[in-house]
């Protein structure tokens, strides 16, 4: 017997029965944690046995109410992100356009290396609105980072809220051509906020490329000697080369900075029992 799809080609129905819309908004409650672990790509394993659990349940709904629409909408934004994460970013794009979400529309054709596809998709959002000014305004700034044609300057939060995680997304994606680009623009994007290269290197390490960020975070602590989460960062880096003295030093400096900064602890206490 074949082995099943892990989500069905279309959502399903109901027929007649009467839609439990309480059942709709409590597992709607459900996937916004889910998604933003995906998102931010840290939690992806977790988040994975979460949407697997939850897909389960997924309710069936019909109609073209304000909840049916939200439903559907929230049920194709899943597919996108379990295509996404399997790397399917074709068949992502088409999920996220059918959740009426054309930011992660163009966001998965831009890790796919569809640039054109990406610029079509963002150019759908609208520059006003409560919402999506700032979503607009950094998708526009990734686009020119990536491209090499930026014309307008992100701001300090976007920086710090943005950068690390879409490094590490691009990476993944193995756009490396993409990363070299945007790091063309570090010593712009450090003017606007001076952790840039600390926020690239991160990027870097915690999506499992140690080597390419070592320079980063070399970079980023010859800038900031006093802040003890490069010291943090250095530790993870040494240990992922195996330099276990260079590590140990590092993480010691960290809690010599603020004994306040558990996962160094956790670190040591880690590479103690090896």
């Amino acid at each position: 017997m074949a082995a099943a799809e892990p989500f069905p080609s279309q959502p399903r129905l109901l027929g007649t029965p009467p839609r439990d819309d309480r059942a709709i908004a409590r597992w709607m409650r459900q996937l916004s944690p889910i998604r933003d672990m995906l998102w931010q790509q840290g939690s992806a394993r977790t988040a994975h046995q979460q949407l697997a659990a939850l897909q389960a349940t997924l309710p069936k709904v019909m109609g073209d109410d304000p909840v049916a629409i939200g439903a559907n909408h929230a049920y194709w934004e899943l597919v996108g992100y379990a295509c996404w994460h399997r790397k399917n970013y074709r068949k992502a794009a088409e999920a996220f356009e059918r959740a009426d979400n054309p930011f992660l529309c163009g966001y998965v054709h831009l890790l796919e290396g569809q640039l054109a596809k990406a610029f079509d998709a963002l150019a759908t959002l609208p520059n006003d609105g409560v919402v999506t000014p700032n979503l607009t305004h950094w998708g526009r700034i990734l686009l020119g980072l990536v491209s090499g044609q930026l014309q307008t300057l992100p701001t300090v939060l976007q920086v710090r809220q943005n950068l690390e995680r879409d490094v590490a997304h691009l990476a993944i994606a193995g756009q490396q051509r993409m990363i070299n680009q945007l790091c063309q623009y570090a010593p712009v994007l450090a003017q606007v906020n001076t952790e840039t290269y600390k926020f690239i290197g991160r990027g870097l390490l915690n999506s499992g490329f140690a080597p390419q960020s070592e320079s980063w975070l070399l970079m980023a602590h010859q800038l900031n000697i006093s802040d003890p989460e490069l010291y943090y960062h250095l530790g993870e880096l040494y240990v992922a080369k195996q330099e276990y003295a260079s590590a140990k030093r590092a993480l010691q400096q960290c809690l010599m900075m603020t004994d306040q900064y558990p996962p160094a602890r956790y670190l040591l206490a880690a590479m103690a029992k090896d």
